[in-house]
């Protein structure tokens, strides 16, 4: 039976509540972060096949913003408003979304190796969109059908672990099965697909990237953003007790079973919206809320905020090298898998991360 002092000394004495960065550190890391953020995003409006000088990037900025009657010439407005400021605060907005979505699941199913798609949102937006391409649906239709399936996979999963039981582990195997039968869908649709046409526009969908954002993207993937990430911001308190376990969060006054839904409907929507935009990219879910996790300590309450700003800041970094370092653009889906792999066996060995 858990009595309220066990539980008050499993809190002060359990390891993923331990403080690892004192509050003003933390705060101070937080800080820091939003400052590279700010910074790498001015240096992503500069750099590009066509690079732009720092002056002309603030002559431009003045111009927007009314404080000088002369702006950058209309070749460079076209290509800072039009081009490259969408495609930064989209892989501002994706970044922070599935490393939000990330750590949320990382709370919930008390591991530190969950990723977002765990539960087929992925797996299911890459078939939506194998499909819509297939039948030549069009970019918004793909979209939307990308999006659509994402959410009919996770519901999937979650109505299936409903009949086995409840807790984390029914809906964890559900989520896996539900991934493996999508995947199965998506790899039967590039078989039925034209190799003149339709299978090379299929293959570099799933290896996702952003080389087609518009200002039509960046407001879809906002909206999303802020109706996902509002819900488990204002709940990340409750995330610290969420990671002690079922039996500590019914004697704290948490439900499990009013939480659990919570959880996942805004993780699942964060990253079905993010997938449908930019196609599958992995690793960023996984292993951006251990980076956070280094920095700030693991409380929730600042974990999560963290997780955004150093996800975006990794989106946009990777993405800006995509299109800046190579005559051909790299998708980012592809950069991820090399950076993502070696990247979490260096922090598993220097960080001992609790799996």
């Amino acid at each position: 039976m858990v009595t309220s002092s066990s539980v008050r000394s499993d809190l002060s004495a359990s390891p993923r509540l331990q403080e690892k960065a004192a509050p003003d550190e933390s705060g101070r890391a937080l800080m820091w972060l939003i400052g590279a953020l700010f910074l790498g995003m001015l240096v992503a409006l500069q750099v590009g096949r066509f690079p732009i000088a720092w002056f002309e990037t603030l002559r431009w900025a003045r111009g927007c913003l009314g404080f000088a009657l002369r702006g950058a010439s209309a070749q460079t407005e076209t290509i800072l408003l039009y081009v490259r400021l969408p495609r930064i605060l989209i892989a501002v907005l994706i970044g922070a979304s599935l490393s939000l979505a990330g750590a949320a699941f990382q709370g919930l199913f008390r591991n530190a190796i969950v990723s977002p798609d765990l539960l087929g949102a992925s797996s299911g937006a890459g078939f939506g969109a194998s499909l819509a391409i297939l039948y030549s649906l069009g970019t918004l239709a793909t979209q939307v059908t990308a999006f659509a399936f994402g959410i009919l996979a996770v519901s999937l999963a979650y109505a299936v672990s409903r009949s086995l039981g409840r807790g984390t582990l029914p809906l964890l195997l559900s989520g896996v099965a539900v991934t493996a039968l999508f995947t199965a869908f998506t790899s039967i649709t590039k078989l039925m697909a034209n190799p003149a046409n339709k299978l090379p526009a299929i293959t570099f969908w799933l290896m996702g990237g952003l080389t087609n954002a518009t200002h039509r993207d960046l407001a879809a993937i906002f909206v999303t953003t802020l109706i996902g990430a509002v819900p488990l911001l204002l709940i990340r308190w409750r995330l610290n007790i969420v990671a002690l376990g079922e039996d500590h969060a019914l004697a704290l006054g948490v439900s499990m079973s009013r939480i659990q839904p919570v959880i996942v409907a805004c993780a699942t929507l964060l990253t079905a919206s993010s997938v449908a935009i930019c196609g599958m990219i992995g690793w960023v879910g996984l292993l951006v809320p251990n980076m956070a996790r280094a920095m700030v300590g693991p409380r929730f309450d600042r974990l999560l905020p963290a997780s955004m700003v150093l996800g975006a800041l990794f989106v946009l970094a990777v993405d800006t090298a995509a299109r800046s370092l190579w005559a051909t653009e790299i998708p980012i889906g592809i950069l991820f898998s090399l950076l993502g792999a070696p990247f979490l066996l260096m922090m598993l060995r220097r960080q001992r991360v609790e799996l």
